[in-house]
């Protein structure tokens, strides 16, 4: 049987209830004061309003906000489980505390309800499957890896994010012969998932990503002039997913554009085809007036990647970190 879910501390003025799409800004609120103390990311209103349309979670069940007299939020939390898995199960977490309500208290509910409601989910799932609790953290949020290893949490891998000066000379990569490129203007959807959910097969903690969530993909902030696919004969073999979020500009004190996503089947690898996507990429940045160029990858990228990437002018900005309780 799963555990039951831990009852809200009682909080005054305060109620506890899942999410509703009126509560967007409060959420956005919520989050950016969390920022200005921990710094991390910015989520803008209509990213909240995506979760709606996820099928990583049900709202209505799978969300918890604390909501005070005047709509303002104290507190939330979000579990996040993909529909699809090959070798795991993983449940994601959402969850913020308003740091003037940052109590120990509620700090361990906000936690304790997300990992309990994770659990219910994951014990459903009548497989052989491992199945993992997954948080993450910039290497600097000292406070929150130590409570999360205090709470029976291991880091397990680490994830570096790379930036490059789009003002520094970008030397031309053209694609081999016998291959073509589209950008996702023109390439179905589904090509460019197909060689996802191949090239990451064998990449740490990686499983497939439903045509749904995929399709989130195309939104406001996408760059679909600079996200492409490349074919071999009518096969794609290579992709590149390319967004922006000027909302971080004011933060980052630059303007930057994304390599959201890369990857390659293995039999196309070892051909330039990366270097080639991530410099059409970057041109295509510059064209649009992105100062900068982002992306992240796995420290232990099993392809070679950050040999890739430091060769094309990437340099280190910072790192993330997986931490993982394994739950079976």
């Amino acid at each position: 049987m799963p555990e039951s879910l831990p009852t809200p501390p009682s909080l005054p003025g305060v109620t506890w209830r899942p999410a509703a799409k009126s509560d967007a800004a409060a959420i956005v609120a919520l989050q950016d004061a969390c920022f200005d103390v921990d710094d991390g990311f910015r989520e803008v209103e209509s990213e909240i309003l995506v979760r709606w349309e996820s099928d990583y979670c049900s709202v209505e069940e799978d969300s918890l906000i604390a909501v005070g007299p005047h709509g303002d939020a104290f507190a939330a939390a979000w579990s996040y489980l993909p529909t699809i898995a090959t070798t795991k199960w993983r449940a994601f977490a959402d969850a913020h505390v308003h740091p003037s309500h940052r109590t120990p208290e509620l700090n361990e509910f906000v936690h304790d309800w997300w990992e309990a409601r994770s659990r219910q989910r994951l014990a459903v799932k009548d497989d052989e499957l491992d199945q993992w609790l997954w948080r993450g953290a910039y290497d600097w949020q000292t406070d929150k890896i130590g409570f999360l290893v205090a709470h029976g949490y291991s880091p397990k891998r680490y994830f570096d994010e790379l930036s490059r000066d789009l003002s520094a000379n970008i030397a031309a990569k053209p694609l081999v012969d016998g291959l073509t490129v589209q950008t996702w203007e023109t390439a179905p959807l589904v090509d460019s998932l197909s060689v996802h959910n191949a090239s990451f097969a064998d990449h740490w903690g990686s499983q497939p990503i439903s045509e749904t969530s995929w399709a989130n993909n195309v939104n406001e902030f996408l760059l679909s002039t600079a996200s492409y696919v490349v074919y071999d004969d009518d096969a794609p073999v290579s992709y590149l997913l390319s967004a922006a979020f000027p909302h971080d500009f004011e933060d980052k004190g630059r303007t930057e554009a994304w390599v959201e996503g890369l990857g390659t089947l293995r039999s196309h690898r070892k051909r330039g085809i990366a270097s080639a996507l991530v410099t059409f990429a970057m041109e295509e940045f510059k064209k649009t007036g992105m100062q900068f160029a982002v992306l992240g990858v796995d420290s232990e990228n099993p392809t070679g990647a950050h040999h890739i990437y430091e060769s094309l002018g990437f340099v280190h900005d910072r790192r993330s970190i997986a931490l993982i309780k394994v739950v079976k």
